[in-house]
């Protein structure tokens, strides 16, 4: 994910400042650069599972989505937008948009 802020250009000076939307694009850009490198690598069951968990553990547990001013979008999107990019390693262990839905509020 960092590694896609850089190769994106994305920069603190062009990070949006208070510019909430622009900040939350990048950061769904660079999420979607990370799903790419993680499907397309040899490791791609280990790696997308990984980020499975991790997503789901920050839906958990991530208390500025709930107010709602913050520069990213919400854990649980993220989580989503994940799943659907990374669908068949995601599948292969049981898991898609509707049954992630078990495991987070």
């Amino acid at each position: 994910h960092e590694l896609g802020h850089i190769a994106l250009g994305h920069t603190l000076r062009t990070a949006g400042g208070d510019n909430l939307e622009i900040s939350r694009n990048q950061e769904r850009e660079a999420d979607s650069f990370c799903s790419s490198i993680a499907s397309s690598s040899p490791f791609s069951d280990y790696i997308v599972e990984g980020g499975i968990f991790w997503w789901a553990l920050m839906a958990w547990t991530d208390p500025a989505q709930m107010a709602g001013q913050t520069t990213h979008p919400a854990s649980k999107d993220r989580l989503m937008d994940y799943i659907r990019a990374n669908q068949d390693q995601a599948r292969a262990v049981g898991i898609d948009e509707q049954t992630i839905l078990e495991y987070i509020p």
